[in-house]
């Protein structure tokens, strides 16, 4: 998992495209890794966790871009489908509901 790890640390380094990139590189990793991972629940989670920060690009650095939102949705959703208790895909998803003036959904994410 250490392959991962440069990628991510790069991610959290950079920022708009660039940092996607690593996020994107990073979580190729971690999905390959994850078959043969002695601890293929904490391989998920890092996975989830890395799509939730690359997801949060998408309500800042990269907001601008016209399908920000739609792929901000798209990458919670894989996220959830790879760790559906993962607390940071909550609270990005809980982030992007606020954003798009949903409180009472935000609220139930938190929950």
């Amino acid at each position: 998992s250490k392959g991962a790890e440069k990628f991510l640390c790069l991610a959290q380094l950079s920022e708009g495209q660039e940092a996607l990139e690593y996020y994107i590189h990073g979580i190729k990793v971690l999905r390959a890794e994850v078959d043969t991972a002695e601890d293929a629940g904490e391989v998920k989670r890092r996975m989830a966790s890395a799509m939730a920060a690359a997801a949060e690009l998408f309500m800042t650095d990269l907001c601008e871009l016209p399908d920000a939102e739609e792929r901000c949705e798209g990458i919670l959703r894989e996220a959830n489908d790879v760790d559906a208790d993962n607390i940071e895909v909550l609270r990005v998803l809980a982030d992007l509901r606020l954003v798009q003036q949903r409180p009472a959904d935000a609220l139930e994410c938190i929950r």
